[in-house]
């Protein structure tokens, strides 16, 4: 059994990060186009990248790969 650790805020999935003005912001949107994670140290680190007003809202969620 696989698991894949997906990044929520506010029920939307983490798709992309980008930067702006230097700082890495993130788009939230569709599940199915959800940055997927192996591990929840990856998920994390890159939530770490994110500004703590976002990450605040955030939350990692663990999937069974199928």
């Amino acid at each position: 059994m696989e698991i894949e650790i997906i990044i929520f805020n506010e029920g939307k999935a983490l798709n992309r990060i980008f930067k702006i003005a230097g700082l890495n912001m993130g788009r939230f949107g569709s599940t199915a186009e959800a940055l997927r994670f192996d591990t929840e140290a990856e998920a994390q680190a890159a939530l770490d990248t994110l500004p703590r007003a976002t990450r605040e809202g955030c939350s990692l969620q663990k999937f069974v790969k199928q």
